[in-house]
């Protein structure tokens, strides 16, 4: 399979909106959700993002982590998490639950 530079851009753009959502929804700045920061305020919304950008926009776990500025196992242990917790976190489940309903309604980018 071909690289295609137009769809990588569109799911970047759409990863970017997707990081504006997490961070109005949590009170938090995009740049410190990309930040290297690990207190445990950021955690839960940096992983939201990650799971929301390899969801929804389709990004890889190699370009997941180039976007966070993480290794790309450290996105996919994010996916993960995310996906644990809300199985084992009944708190954090209705939290993704919401969060997830809105994050759908987020169009993605038109073609230019």
């Amino acid at each position: 399979m071909r690289f295609k530079p137009q769809v990588a851009r569109l799911q970047q753009r759409h990863a970017q909106s997707l990081l504006r959502f997490v961070a109005d929804r949590y009170g938090v700045s995009i740049r410190s959700l990309l930040s290297r920061r690990r207190h445990q305020r950021l955690v839960w919304p940096r992983f939201m993002a990650i799971y929301f950008c390899h969801h929804l926009s389709g990004l890889g776990f190699k370009r997941l982590g180039a976007l966070f500025r993480r290794h790309p196992h450290a996105a996919f242990h994010a996916v993960r998490s995310v996906r644990n917790d809300v199985y084992t976190n009944p708190r954090r489940a209705r939290d993704f639950a919401a969060a997830w309903l809105e994050a759908r309604q987020i169009p993605p980018p038109p073609r230019r």
